[in-house]
């Protein structure tokens, strides 16, 4: 961690508690580091970056294995005892990085607590010294990684603060949630084009502790979203939500302190075990100058229901204006998971979640400039692969992964 430029390359580390040390949060960290191609096994932790000052890595192509239970998917949280026994907590994150301009991509990672995490140290520090860098989470990149087995979260970009990326990703099986914005500082954070399979316990996206400034464009995410603390300045576009009918979940329950968050054209199967789909609460909408944007009490002139049709829910709120009712046989090969056992595992093999041609979720979303340019058809898909495009490369482009 007092090295800077290291490269890390075709190294296989196994049966330690941390791979590869390079920072520690208020003491010191690294410039520079490459870890590439290498092979990190029985590990409770593969890249450890938690100081702030940490700049400028790239993590690529590595295969990164804990040692969580292969066998069967544990949460962590109680609501988690229902379903079987918790985890162990054996492994806690793949790669745990902080600071900026950090590219973390085409990794696989396995059987940890979380798979990949911005540090989670609440608001930014003081700038670093002697330096005087500023201290904070800014302008990294996660994308293209296959995420597998994780007991909460695939991808935390929690406590970031402007351009985390989060893109292109591949998350099968996580205990508690799959993307995780808890929370932002100010944003913008991007969720982008990633899928999430089977998060049995809590849903697709976690924003809490009140993230504001997120972008969420063109998620295949099967699972209800289940969010419930305030969020502010999120907008939502071309998703794909479909429910996986766990008892009483609606696909959509969120709230917002700012009038302007905005959802529309995103699809949504809804959950076959509950009575309500939608439930929503935000400021009501402006309808002249000098009315409320923003209410961070959610007391006065607020807007909330619950709504068992996309109808009642866009006629109320205003929102989804173009959003569709989509089901599993949208996609070329995809099965629902099963709700009464949430401790199976899953993998990609045989899955295909390219859309099928002429199904209702072709050409039914919006045009998002230097996001789906290029699209076929007569409008961009939503989720996240176009039809006609090829599949992206989810994990090492250079060696061969084992689940």
């Amino acid at each position: 961690m007092f090295a800077d430029y290291t490269y890390i390359e075709g190294l296989t580390i196994r049966n330690c508690d941390v791979a590869i040390y390079a920072g520690v949060r208020y003491a010191h960290g690294c410039k520079g580091l490459v870890v590439r191609n290498c092979r990190m096994e029985n590990v409770g932790c593969g890249v450890l970056a938690q100081y702030t000052g940490c700049r400028d890595f790239t993590i690529s192509d590595n295969v990164i294995l804990g040692r969580e239970d292969h066998d069967r998917l544990h949460g962590w949280t109680k609501n988690w005892e229902r379903y079987g026994p918790l985890s162990d907590l054996s492994s806690f994150i793949g790669i745990d990085i902080n600071g900026q301009g950090h590219a973390i991509c085409h990794n696989f990672i396995a059987y940890f607590h979380d798979g990949i995490d911005v540090t989670e140290q609440g608001a930014p520090d003081p700038p670093v010294k002697p330096e005087g860098d500023e201290s904070k989470a800014v302008s990294i990149d996660f994308y293209n990684n296959d995420l597998f087995m994780m007991a909460d979260d695939f991808i935390e970009a929690d406590c970031g603060v402007h351009n985390i990326r989060v893109f292109r990703n591949r998350g099968f099986c996580a205990g508690q949630h799959g993307l995780s914005a808890q929370p932002i500082y100010g944003g913008p954070a991007y969720f982008i084009r990633n899928i999430v399979y089977h998060v049995p316990a809590g849903g697709a996206l976690k924003f809490n502790i009140y993230p504001a400034g997120v972008i969420v464009y063109h998620n295949t995410l099967c699972s209800e979203w289940t969010t419930s603390p305030p969020f502010s300045n999120v907008h939502l576009r071309n998703n794909l939500f479909l429910g996986i009918d766990f008892p009483k979940r609606p696909i959509l329950r969120v709230s917002t302190y700012t009038s302007y968050t905005s959802f529309d054209y995103n699809g949504y199967r809804p959950n076959g075990k509950s009575d309500v789909q939608f439930v929503w609460k935000s400021p009501a909408p402006p309808v002249k100058p000098g009315d409320t944007l923003m209410d961070y009490e959610l007391k006065e002139n607020v807007l909330s229901g619950s709504f068992k049709t996309l109808e009642e829910f866009t006629q109320a709120t205003g929102q989804e204006q173009h959003g569709v009712l989509v089901d599993y046989d949208i996609f070329q090969k995809v099965e629902r998971p099963d709700p009464d056992d949430p401790g199976h595992v899953y993998t990609p093999d045989g899955m295909d979640f390219r859309l099928r041609p002429g199904s209702k979720a072709v050409d039914t979303g919006c045009i998002l400039p230097n996001i789906n340019d290029g699209y076929s058809g007569k409008a961009p898909d939503p989720g996240a692969i176009e039809a006609g495009s090829p599949i992206p490369i989810y994990g090492p482009r250079t060696i061969k992964t084992k689940r």
